[in-house]
């Protein structure tokens, strides 16, 4: 895996795409005429990833059952790079 210093560069993409999500949910609240709404543009949007992510590690997890099931303390370990993103996709979504 490419990475940079401990960190790798998938990472540091989806961190920068949350973030810029969080920026334009934020941008596009500010016009709504309820303050309260801007909060929960940008809490909707971390809420949802953070679901998506424990989706994702989850749906992982059940598709390499018999590994995790050997080592039930592997699962945890999400060094592994073990997400199914089209899990968390949809489960983000669903959120949402």
């Amino acid at each position: 895996m490419i990475g940079v210093g401990p960190f790798p560069v998938r990472v540091v993409i989806v961190f920068c795409a949350v973030l810029l999500a969080w920026a334009v949910a934020r941008l596009i609240a500010r016009r709504l005429p309820d303050g309260a709404y801007r909060k929960a543009a940008g809490g909707l949007l971390f809420d949802s990833v953070f679901w998506g992510l424990l989706a994702a590690r989850l749906g992982h997890i059940a598709q390499w059952w018999e590994e995790y099931a050997a080592a039930p303390a592997s699962m945890i370990a999400i060094g592994d790079g073990g997400f199914t993103w089209w899990i968390g996709v949809v489960a983000a979504l669903l959120l949402v």
